[in-house]
């Protein structure tokens, strides 16, 4: 059994996004309103933030990223397979066409994501820049160059 589909994890998930349980019910909640969840890796170096998010099945052009007040914000939406589920008991089918098909098992997850993240003051927002290939979203977020502080000499006019 993998973890995240454990019974105890998926409660912990329902509990997260639930207002009375979850650590906070702002606009900035991580997974707020979502379906499910992407998991992402973040690595950080000298110049730069990357996050690495998958995205198995999302088109690139339902996703969308932006940037308010240092909030990082990735929605998207995986959309159903290209035949609609109908409920039919404990069995899922449809039709296409004349043909009848039926999911034995449904195991990914489909619809609305939202991920936020709390960016810090160093980083270079209007420099960020993200790329889809394979499923993984890949988001640069460039760190400010750093000033150097200098010694102004002051002249005498």
């Amino acid at each position: 059994m993998r973890i995240r589909n454990h019974p105890l994890i998926k409660i912990l998930h329902q509990l997260e996004q639930d207002p009375w349980f979850a650590h906070s019910s702002t606009p900035n909640s991580d997974v707020l309103g979502s379906d499910w969840a992407p998991e992402v890796d973040i690595i950080e170096d000298d110049k730069q933030f990357l996050i690495y998010c998958d995205v198995p099945g999302v088109d690139s052009s339902n996703i969308d990223i932006d940037i308010d007040q240092n909030i990082l914000t990735i929605k998207g939406e995986r959309e159903i397979d290209f035949f609609q589920l109908q409920a039919d008991a404990d069995v899922k089918s449809t039709q296409v066409g004349d043909k009848s098909k039926k999911y034995l098992s449904s195991e990914r997850q489909k619809g609305r994501f939202c991920r936020r993240f709390s960016l810090p003051q160093s980083v270079d927002g209007a420099e960020i820049k993200a790329t889809c290939s394979q499923g993984i979203l890949t988001i640069c977020i460039p760190k400010q160059q750093q000033r150097v502080s200098r010694k102004i000499a002051v002249e005498t006019v």
